[in-house]
């Protein structure tokens, strides 16, 4: 007596049913996923260039600036430079590193006023003495529930710290 070995035609057409059924199920979350590592990425992202403009600063003994692409209180979402205190914008030769913004992420500053940008002296310190730069780091497509955002906070001893918060709330000061 000869056995068959393999899948029916019925067989495979239930498991790639079945197949079909969860990857429906889990391309919502997938997607949600997508934007949360956007988001979490473009806050790192703010605070390696914090970050690299402080060391700058006290490597180079000379002011540094992070500034952003538009040169607006909200023009953070479509990137930044970081570059000498003298640079005006981030099209400038003497740009030392650029950023650029991701898509569907918003960035919007508190505590920040004009000229928009962050300088650091050349002992490491921010520039300004008054208030505490922050940043919320978010994206629409999220849900307002739940830790969807990112706030990147400066210290006036220039170090940054990135906390999580939900789309909707202020980032603490």
């Amino acid at each position: 007596m000869r056995f068959n070995q393999g899948f029916t035609l019925i067989e495979l057409m239930v498991a790639v049913s079945l197949l079909a059924v969860l990857a429906a199920l889990a391309a919502p979350a997938m997607g949600d996923f997508i934007v949360r590592q956007r988001v979490a990425s473009q806050a790192g992202d703010l605070a390696l260039a914090m970050a690299l403009a402080r060391s700058e600063a006290i490597k180079s003994s000379t002011s540094i600036a992070v500034i952003p692409e538009t040169v607006s209180p909200n023009g953070w979402a479509n990137g930044w430079c970081v570059a000498p205190a003298t640079v005006a914008n981030c099209d400038d030769a003497a740009v030392l590193r650029r950023f650029s913004g991701r898509s569907n992420v918003t960035i919007s500053s508190a505590a920040l006023a004009s000229p928009y940008r962050i300088l650091f002296l050349r002992d490491g310190t921010r520039g300004v003495s008054s208030g505490r730069p922050r940043f919320k780091v978010s994206s629409p497509q999220l849900p307002a529930t739940g830790q969807n955002a990112r706030c990147v906070l400066l210290t006036p001893q220039g170090r940054t710290e990135v906390s999580a918060t939900t789309r909707d709330a202020n980032c603490p000061q």
